[in-house]
Order: C-alpha cells, then structure tokens, then sequence
C-alpha cells in the first residue's frame, strides 16, 4: 500500500510555525498551557514519526525491519496515549483542577493502557500490526485503535456536559468542535487507510485550543503590557493548588490622576508602560499584573523571594520617568501580602485592606499585611457574610433599650438598636458591623430592614396601648444623605399604619456634619409628616450648637462620656450643668445617656435633664423582653 502524507507534511509544518509563534509570546504557566504543551509536542512528534514510518513502508527492503517495528510501535502507543492527554486537558478546562490518580482517573486510562499493552506485544500476537516478508499490515485488533479513540471522544463529550455550568461564552462550543475534529479524521482513515489525516485531526485540535484558550489574548492587559487581573486570579489559583508560598506587592501610585490631567491619557498610558516594563525585566514577565486602574501587582514565588523585593520595587521609582524629554517624577504606596496566609480569593482583600493602610499613612508609603491582620480581615468578612445573610432574609434583630422620663417617673419611650450575632465571634458591636455596612453599600437596606422591624413590633405590641410614646431610630451618616430617605420612611409606617409621632430619627453630630444641606431637606419633609429628631452623641464631636439652631431637633441627646467625666470632675460637671441649662432655655428635650448609677441619676435630674437613658435601669433587651422589663421599671418607679 502507498501512503499518502500530503496531510500530515501540511500539518506538521503548521505545528511548527505555531510553535514558532508560541515561542515568540508571554505566557501564563499553569496546569492547562502545561498539558496543552505536552500534547503538542507529542502530536507533532507522532506526526513526523508517522510521515517517515510510512515513506519507509514504501520501501520497506531499503530499511531493517527491526527499524520499521520500532518507528511503527511508537506510533501506535502514542495514538492510544494522546486521547488521554486531550482528555487530561479538557478535565483541567472544564473543573479547574490538576487530575490526579484517583479511583476514577484510573479507570478512564484503562482502555489506552489495554491498547498500549497489545500494541507492546504485536511481534508475537499480531494485534495491532505486523510485518512480513512482503510488508506491513494491518493486525487483527487494529480496529480497537478505532473503538480507543470513541471511548475518549464520548467520555470528553461527558464531561462537557457533567460541568457545562463551569464554562463561559462559547466555551462548549470550542470543547465539542475540538472533540469532533480530533476524532473524526482518525475515523475518516478507517476507511481510507493511505490517507494519514490523524495529524491533520492534531493540527486542527491545538489550533482551536490556541484560539479558544492558549493564545491567553483575554489575559492581557493591552493598555500597560501586564497581565491582567484575570490572569492574576488564574496564577494565584494555580500556585494555591500547589501549596506555593509566594509574596504579592501590590503597587498603587500616588495621585496618577494628576499625572494623566497634566500628560493626557496617552502619556499617563506611556508612563504605566514604562512601569510595567521595569518591573517585568525585575521579576519576570509573567509576573507583573496589571490589578486595576493605576494599580499593578507583582508576585514573587517562594523559591526566589527575599528581603530585597521591596528595594528592588522602590528604586524603581527613586529615578524619574522620561516623558517628552520631561523628567517625570511618580511615586507608590506599596503593600506585602503574604501568599500562604490567604485563600486565592482572600489575596484580593488583603491586597484592598493593605493598599488602603498604606494610603492613609501618607505618599510612598509601605504596609505589611501580617498574620495578625489576616484575622482582622476574616472577622470582617464573616461579618460582612452576616450582615448579608440577614438582608437577604430580610430581617434583622433588633434590642431596645427602655428611656425613663425623669418628670413623670417612668418608661415613655425606646431606642431601637440593631444587633448582629455572628457565628463565631458571637454579638458584634454596632460600631463595628454598622461600619462595614456603610462600606460596602449595604447600609440602606439594613437600615430599611430595621424601620420596617420597629414598626412592625409598634403594631404587633400595641405598644400605643401601653404607653410607648415613640421609639427612637438611628440614622447613619449613608442614609442622610439619601434623597429618598423621607420616601423610605412613609412607606413603611404607611405599610403598618404607624402615627408618624410614634417616630423618632436620631442623627450624629458626624452625620449632620457630613452632609448638612441634604439633611436638612429630608429634616423638613419629614418633620412635616410628624416626625421629630434627636440630635445623638453631643459632646462627643465637634459639639456645634449650629446644628441646633439650623436643624429642627427637638431632643438633644448627651454622650455618655461626657456624663462620665461630670463625676470625675467638677469643671466637666459645670459644663454639663451649663450645657443642659443652655438647651432648655431653647426649648430642647434632654437625655443624658450611659447613666449607670443611681449618683449619676440624681445629678442629671437635679441639672433639670428630661430623660435618663443606660444600664442604671436597663441594658437594651430582645423584643421578647423590652415590655416585661418597662412594666417592672414602672411599677418600682410608683412604689
């Protein structure tokens, strides 16, 4: 038989001038381009073997035989193990991880290792392919070449579908087309056996690989040259996988902003270029990513990190950047995020969490994320999760804590106070989660949520009935500057049928600061519905009276500090005394907060302080509790 190898010369030398460009490319190292590597080498290698097996069959008495069996062996054995690297490579693409020699791994390399093991022993069995004095042939399994290569064509269709979700855009599109292409000349040979097409089939299935994946355009950042944050995340899984225990600088320049006002984008851009450039030629190409804006990261893996890392990244900005022949000078701060103390997705908030401390210390400033601030990091995001998860079920708990009116001797009012139990950490201050709540956006809804539960424990604990006059709400710095704040409010006290009287917004002195002219217009829309405001935390800020007289507070609450330094000192107690006489000359309702003691009591209320609010009578309680606690204060208080 005269083999055609018009096919596989085309194919080969296809491979190779991929190769060429291959070569020519950065590239990301991971588990995926690795396989995709080794399966072209052997392709194009069993390509070239197969072109010359099959000259020399054409003149099978020019060559010894012992030749012919070797070249034709080798053959055979890699057309039953290149299904098993393609099918290695599409499991890697498909679930992201490294196969290993699991249970089921091993069962699915049964049949190649079968196919393997008959062709090893074709010079006695004749299996696969035998030679004779007047050639080659065909062995009588040889069609179990055919059977191995739809095992591994079915199995890869398998397990595209078993982990579709895992695939993005035209993903499963590319995977099937590379299944089909691979198998189908193999097929197509069955019946025409002088046409070599097998590396035909190759060829084509790299090229969709290369176009689909490995050619890593999507990788590329193409404004600066790095990679890009995609990639960071595909690097950072990959050296997680494998325990590595790398260090990540992450860089972020000081007002670049200017830079790009002053240069124009294209300069800004020229200069990010040059950055990139220093960097690469430090640490690597393949390690410099460009993690957002003008903010880039570098990795250093374990085996070449030392302390002259952050040295080596600061001389770089030690010397200007050239621009149009202008001496540019930039500056960074720099942050160390130590690899083994994160997950891969935890690298990216340490990364946030140290870029932030590094900027708040000043320009060119250097932070050093410790293991120590790891646990901080994870406290916050498991609050964050909490906080999250109540949203999401749209409930959050709240306590309140009972208000005693000091003239008519008992409890007339509550403040509502948010509370979140945090598995693990137990009870989170308010400072704290409210806080993290205001950062991530989700401020509004809780703060919503907590309306909507105060209002439904007015109606559900007719508390009108029991002589709760109204409840005090606390308003965060994000919620007053809200322009549907008052919207938000009416709907839900419409939503319970609540008297907006039964409603009493506490605002902070920070909040009013903050954002005075929008607060103002929401102040007056809702005091026209009835709603009166209390002005928290006085004396523990900038304690501006101004706000009293441009603001319609009608309740001036007093910061337990300040309570607390009255009885230390006597000239904090005068001015306590004075500040308390000052607001009921303009008509202000006073509560004095953190009263522990019946001392305390006594003082406030001889300084003529309207309301008493802390532990002296009750730390805030569940909804369950609150009205048992009122009725006992009560009846004691009548005694």
């Amino acid at each position: 038989m005269h083999f055609n190898v018009t096919y596989e010369a085309c194919a080969s030398l296809f491979l190779i001038l991929l190769m060429i460009v291959l070569a020519t490319r950065r590239r990301l190292e991971g588990y995926q381009f690795k396989i995709f590597r080794f399966y072209f080498a052997i392709c194009l290698i069993n390509n070239i073997v197969d072109m010359t097996a099959s000259v020399m069959i054409d003149h099978y008495e020019t060559f010894p035989e012992w030749l012919h069996w070797i070249l034709n062996g080798y053959y055979y054995v890699m057309q039953f193990i290149i299904p098993t690297v393609f099918l290695s490579y599409l499991y890697g693409r498909l679930t992201k991880h490294t196969p290993t020699l699991k249970k089921g791994y091993i069962v699915a390399l049964i049949p190649a290792l079968a196919g393997v093991v008959m062709v090893l022993t074709s010079y006695v069995t004749r299996f696969i392919y035998y030679f004779d004095a007047a050639g080659f042939h065909s062995g009588s399994l040889h069609a179990y070449l055919y059977i191995n290569t739809a095992i591994y064509a079915v199995l890869g269709v398998i397990f595209a579908i078993i982990w579709h979700d895992n695939l993005r855009n035209k993903e499963f599109f590319y995977i099937m087309l590379m299944i089909s292409v691979s198998a189908m000349p193999i097929f197509i040979q069955m019946f025409f056996p002088q046409y070599l097409l097998t590396g035909l089939g190759s060829a084509l299935t790299i090229y969709i690989m290369y176009l689909s994946t490995e050619s890593q355009m999507e990788y590329m950042d193409q404004v600066s040259g790095a990679f890009n944050r995609e990639a960071l995340t595909f690097k950072l899984s990959e050296m997680h996988r494998h325990g590595s225990k790398e260090d990540i600088y992450a860089i972020a320049m000081d007002n670049f902003k200017i830079v790009n006002e002053i240069y124009g984008m294209e300069g800004g851009n020229r200069m990010m270029q040059r950055l990139v450039n220093k960097l690469q030629a430090e640490f690597g190409t393949d390690m410099v990513f460009r993690y957002g804006g003008d903010t880039f990261v570098v990795i250093v893996e374990e085996e070449v990190k030392s302390n002259k890392d952050y040295d080596k990244i600061a001389s770089i900005f030690r010397n200007p950047f050239s621009h149009n022949g202008l001496d540019v000078v930039l500056s960074a701060c720099i942050c160390l995020v130590h690899g083994e103390n994160h997950d891969a997705k935890g690298v990216f908030s340490a990364i946030e969490y140290g870029i932030a401390q590094a900027k708040r210390r000043g320009k060119g400033q250097f932070f050093e994320v410790l293991k120590e601030t790891v646990d901080t990091l994870e406290r916050r995001v498991n609050i964050e999760q909490a906080i999250m998860a109540e949203i999401e079920r749209g409930r959050f708990e709240v306590h309140y804590q009972p208000i005693y009116d000091l003239k008519r001797k008992k409890i007339c009012s509550l403040e509502a106070l948010a509370r979140l139990n945090v598995e693990g950490y137990g009870y989170v201050s308010p400072e704290e989660f409210i806080g993290i709540a205001e950062k991530n956006g989700s401020i509004i809804q809780l703060g919503q949520i907590v309306v909507d539960e105060v209002c439904r424990f007015i109606r559900d604990e007719n508390l009108i009935e029991k002589g709760i006059e109204f409840i005090e709400i606390n308003l965060s710095v994000v919620q007053c500057m809200r322009e549907k704040l008052y919207k938000d409010i009416q709907e839900v006290l419409d939503k319970y049928n609540i008297p907006t009287s039964m409603i009493n917004l506490e605002i902070t002195e920070s909040a009013a600061a903050y954002s005075e002219e929008r607060l103002l217009r929401n102040m007056a829309r809702l005091s026209m519905r009835g709603i009166s405001f209390s002005l928290d935390d006085y004396g523990s800020g900038y304690s501006n009276i101004s706000y009293l007289v441009k603001m319609p507070f009608s309740i001036v609450k007093i910061d337990k500090f300040f309570l607390w330094g009255a009885v230390k000192k006597i000239s904090t107690r005068l001015i306590l005394e004075n500040t308390i006489k000052l607001f009921k000359e303009i008509n202000k309702k006073i509560v004095v907060e953190g009263v522990e003691t019946l001392e305390m009591a006594q003082m406030v209320d001889a300084m003529g302080a309207d309301y008493i609010q802390g532990y002296f009578y009750s730390k805030p309680v569940s909804k369950d509790k609150v009205m048992d606690v009122v009725t006992r204060i009560n009846k004691e208080a009548q005694k």
